[in-house]
């Protein structure tokens, strides 16, 4: 033990459990007094880099089902989309569900934002042809 009641100065580096059971070892362990403090921080950045960066990954795909999807499957979905009503709860199910075909998911979230776009499109030619039919038939031209 040194002055500030550190064990690990100058001695072995003390090894430490993770609550997953992992050992890793405190990356401030190898720092000695004697060190520069830019080898130092190099050190604890080296450290905490093994530590965080090798644990986490993210898969959004998780839980989905990648197989391509057999005719029969594209069949069926054109049928449901054939129904009124029914196809705008399936599409959004789709859409947004966690688990299902990805290929389906795609061209759920596909359907989706080229219907959005229509509806924006319809709303910006009925105003403009709108305003020009009513200029006509107001009788504004001699």
């Amino acid at each position: 033990m040194d002055e500030n009641n550190n064990p690990n100065v100058g001695g072995t580096p003390e090894t430490n459990n993770t609550p997953e059971g992992q050992s890793y070892q405190n990356p401030n362990d190898n720092i000695t007094p004697q060190q520069d403090p830019y080898q130092q921080y190099q050190q604890y950045q080296q450290g905490n880099q093994q530590q965080y960066n090798n644990n986490y990954q993210y898969d959004p795909n998780a839980g989905m089902d990648t197989t391509p999807m057999e005719l029969k499957d594209w069949i069926i979905t054109l049928i449901l989309l054939m129904i009124p009503c029914v196809n705008i709860v399936f599409m959004i199910m789709w859409a947004v569900g966690k688990t299902g075909n990805i290929n389906r998911k795609n061209y759920a979230k596909a359907y989706i934002i080229i219907f959005l776009v229509q509806i924006v499109l319809a709303i910006l030619f009925s105003a403009i042809f709108g305003a020009a039919f009513s200029t006509i038939l107001s009788g504004s031209y001699y």
